[in-house]
């Protein structure tokens, strides 16, 4: 697919985790990773900034674009065409449909509890954690999850 494709599922599925550990493979293999974010608060570029971005990137550079759905379609469509000239594009995505899908992110409350239970081996804390619970609660967000029992966790603390 010419090192192009998307990392997708639904938030805190870790696929910014995957695009992260993805970093060093692609060092391995002699290309340049390239790290663009977006989010909520910032949805793209400023136009200048787009402009010294395709400078700046040669054939051996991957970006890594994490948050793709945030660009609008207009910004999407001019992105991949001025993208052509660089070595490769892995992004993160909530939905398919933007570029090929590499790997289908998915959470399950069995994924939970043997994460937590990882975690916690050894430290008594993961008996009788209502994993089950917890995910529904967060509707499969993993990182939230985590982050409402690290609250937990530091209430427990003296």
């Amino acid at each position: 697919m010419a090192f192009r494709g998307a990392l997708v599922g639904p938030e805190g599925s870790g696929k910014t985790t995957l695009l992260e550990n993805l970093e060093p493979v692609v060092a391995a293999h002699g290309m340049v990773p390239f790290w663009l974010r977006l989010n909520c608060e910032q949805r793209s570029l400023p136009p200048t900034a787009w402009r010294d971005l395709w400078s700046l990137l040669t054939p051996r550079h991957l970006i890594l674009l994490d948050g793709a759905e945030k660009l609008p379609p207009r910004q999407w469509r001019q992105f991949l065409q001025m993208n052509a000239p660089v070595g490769g594009l892995i992004i993160t995505s909530h939905q398919p449909g933007l570029l090929p899908t590499l790997w289908q992110c998915e959470t399950t409350p069995d994924l939970l509890q043997t994460l937590t239970s990882e975690l916690l081996a050894g430290t008594g804390l993961d008996d009788n954690l209502p994993c089950a619970e917890l995910f529904h609660r967060h509707h499969g967000n993993i990182r939230l999850t985590f982050l409402e029992l690290y609250d937990h966790f530091a209430d427990l603390l003296p």
